[in-house]
């Protein structure tokens, strides 16, 4: 993850995370270097108010169909990094509807268009 010294020991991640659950850009985190020099997450110190999800395209997928489907979500704000051509990391930011976002990160896997995963949402989703 990036992430930029706010205060000794304390970090404020500045992107979405791939593969760790319970964070988010902008949370910031405390942290120590370990034996290896490399930072050592312990916990949030403070809430960003995002939320991340994990797509994971189909391989079959065309960007026009990919593109049907993100462009809702971008409309609510939401963006992505790609860590390779299938697997994306996406924010939602603390002023969009959860709620919204959910239903269409929903409906993209009804539609085969990818699966997702929460790894941390600032706000209750709902049940399905």
């Amino acid at each position: 993850m990036w992430a930029v010294e706010v205060r000794l020991g304390r970090y404020q991640l500045r992107n979405s995370p791939f593969y760790a659950y319970e964070v988010s850009l902008e949370d910031i985190v405390e942290a120590e270097r370990g034996e290896d020099g490399q930072l050592v997450f312990k916990r949030v110190t403070i809430r960003g108010g995002h939320s991340t999800y994990r797509l994971v395209l189909e391989r079959e997928i065309s960007s026009s169909d990919f593109q049907r489907h993100w462009e809702p979500l971008e409309r609510l704000g939401c963006s992505y990094e790609g860590k390779d051509s299938r697997l994306l990391s996406v924010d939602v930011p603390a002023r969009a509807d959860v709620a919204a976002v959910f239903r269409l990160l929903e409906q993209g896997e009804r539609d085969g268009t990818w699966d997702f995963e929460e790894a941390h949402c600032a706000q209750p989703a709902p049940s399905s």
